[in-house]
């Protein structure tokens, strides 16, 4: 588990720490939809290079450059959007996010029974091309959509400048503007909790109890369809400019289900905790992408959006070896149960943010 956590999470989260802030001073620069196109296609070359070989070291250098591939659509391809709706349609910023998480989540129910069917056929590596079709796919429908945004007129010779002082504006900006800052940190506590929970300990421990593998899919599925249900249930409980207690609410009921999971004996109710905490999970995350754009200015929308991911990739290096250390050392049940904890003070964090607007010395 130790490897598997440097492979699928560290290995492309250290690309994506050093690469970040640059990729998004390039969006904000000569535009996102140039940006997240790129993205894409770099992404669909290295998955589809995975499907030659079975080198531990060759895998966990194209998973590397995965990190930086996605690099260019993390801060771009929410910028590009945001902007586009604050054009054109002012009011529907949040709808706009539950809806988008209710499409992605319904695209990983199908996922994972297509996966199922795929896998059962050819093998477990028929993912790498059939992800990288899926990335040209999405490729060749961004190029047909709208982008609301006036590129910036920079010669070569002054791009690297630019893109220094764009990347220390963003920073800058992040670190003194005191909702982003606590964000940040409130969202590395949930990061290092999901790391360890979601992406390492949950798979060993569903085994541990019987689950066997070609379940797996279903159970992805599963938890896809909380990332349906949820959003348009939670839309409910929070109005414009009340986000931050419901989010706090959200963080706090994921962190309770997963300090039940010492008493899970038996598969069926370790499954109903699993399912449980991804519906609280998706539940809170139209609100918080909806909080986190409100204090950003458009001019280095994408550059914060690049620190945020940036930032987040630092923890994500750290969280998923140490997951899977824990996993390999005290088991994943308990491994379940420490992220439980370490989300609790995330939820305090949002109780405890004070609202503030962006400061005019930007504008």
């Amino acid at each position: 588990m130790f490897q598997i956590g440097l492979l699928a999470y560290s290995a492309p989260a250290m690309i994506m720490l050093i690469s970040e802030i640059p990729t998004g001073a390039i969006a904000d620069l000569y535009g996102r939809k140039f940006s997240v196109i790129l993205g894409n296609i770099l992404s669909g070359i290295f998955f589809f290079l995975m499907f030659f070989t079975t080198d531990y070291y060759t895998l966990l250098v194209l998973s590397a450059l995965v990190g930086f591939s996605l690099t260019f659509n993390s801060g771009a391809h929410e910028a590009w959007v945001i902007d586009l709706i604050r054009k054109e349609k002012k009011d529907y910023l949040q709808n706009f996010f539950v809806k988008t998480r209710v499409f992605d989540s319904g695209a990983l129910i199908l996922s994972g029974f297509v996966g199922v069917f795929l896998v059962g056929l050819f093998g477990v590596k028929v993912i790498f091309p059939v992800t990288a079709i899926s990335f040209f796919i999405a490729t060749f429908l961004m190029v047909f959509a709208k982008e609301n945004y006036r590129k910036r007129k920079v010669k070569i010779k002054d791009s690297f400048k630019e893109l220094k002082k764009q990347s220390s504006l963003a920073v800058s900006y992040s670190y003194k503007h005191k909702v982003i800052f606590y964000f940040l940190i409130a969202m590395a506590f949930i990061l290092f909790a999901t790391e360890m929970a979601e992406n390492i300990a949950a798979v060993p421990f569903l085994q541990g109890l019987g689950m066997p593998d070609h379940a797996f899919g279903y159970i992805w599925s599963g938890v896809a369809l909380m990332g349906v249900i949820s959003p348009l249930f939670s839309q409910r409980f929070y109005s414009k400019n009340k986000e931050k207690k419901f989010i706090a609410t959200s963080i706090l009921l994921s962190a309770l289900f997963l300090l039940f999971i010492p008493v899970a004996k038996k598969l069926t109710f370790a499954v109903i905790i699993i399912l449980a905490f991804a519906f609280f999970d998706f539940a809170r995350k139209p609100a918080e992408r909806v909080y986190f754009q409100r204090f950003i200015p458009t001019k280095i929308r994408a550059s914060v959006g690049s620190v945020e991911s940036m930032f987040l990739s630092l923890i994500g290096i750290i969280a998923a070896p140490i997951g899977g250390l824990l996993v390999d050392t005290i088991g994943s049940q308990y491994t379940l149960f420490l992220s439980g904890i370490i989300m609790i003070p995330a939820a305090i964090i949002f109780y405890r943010i004070k609202n503030k607007k962006m400061p005019r010395l930007l504008f």
